[in-house]
């Protein structure tokens, strides 16, 4: 009943309206969150994306386009001794210091990301320029950085256009370097664009 109650209380904190910048609002709530611990698995996880959820819902973050669990799991010695040094001393600065280096740190991350994987965009279409090739080998290219991985049955289905067309639209962008064949099979082959996968993964 006591931790029912207590997670009530931090529900009813986190939907008030609060006097504080977002990223204070989100980095004590998430403490609170942290310190009721309320299940015995995923706590971390959830309390880190009831954090995104509330930039979200403040306005401050337009898209689900930002993770700080990333950097939070590679820094997680820090992370928890900033958690135990907030209960210690009850000064909420240096949380408030490690939250906000977290969203700067991945916010430049991203935008370092976004842009490299336009770089990537314009190599891409060079090269597809470069064999004169347009239609539907152009439009698959254009889509990788959404969908870097592909079936050809999922371009016969998304293009709508036959097997042959997939297959052989599939088979130059490998030829060229742009996608490369994920199974090692010779039937129910998945092709991914691996630097856009690696991009992404890096975040």
């Amino acid at each position: 009943m006591q931790l029912r109650g207590g997670l009530q209380a931090w529900q009813d904190w986190v939907n008030a309206v609060h006097d504080l910048p977002i990223v204070v609002t989100c980095a004590l709530a998430h403490y609170q969150f942290e310190s009721l611990h309320p299940f015995g698995d995923g706590n971390g996880r959830i309390g880190r994306l009831v954090f995104i959820l509330q930039l979200l819902r403040s306005g401050a973050l337009p898209e689900p386009a930002l993770t700080i669990s990333p950097w939070l799991l590679k820094r997680r010695t820090e992370y928890q001794d900033t958690l135990l040094a907030t209960s210690a001393t009850g000064d909420w600065n240096p949380l408030v210091t490690f939250f906000s280096r977290a969203i700067q740190d991945q916010c430049d991350a991203h935008v370092e990301v976004a842009q490299t994987l336009l770089d990537w965009l314009a190599e891409s279409r060079q090269a597809l320029a470069d064999h004169r090739w347009t239609g539907l080998i152009a439009k698959i290219v254009e889509d990788l950085i959404d969908w870097p991985v592909i079936t050809a049955r999922s371009v016969v289905e998304h293009y709508e256009v036959s097997a042959p067309s997939a297959h052989h639209a599939i088979d130059r962008l490998v030829e060229v370097g742009i996608l490369k064949e994920l199974t090692g099979r010779s039937y129910g082959r998945r092709f991914g664009a691996v630097r856009v996968m690696e991009l992404v993964e890096s975040l």
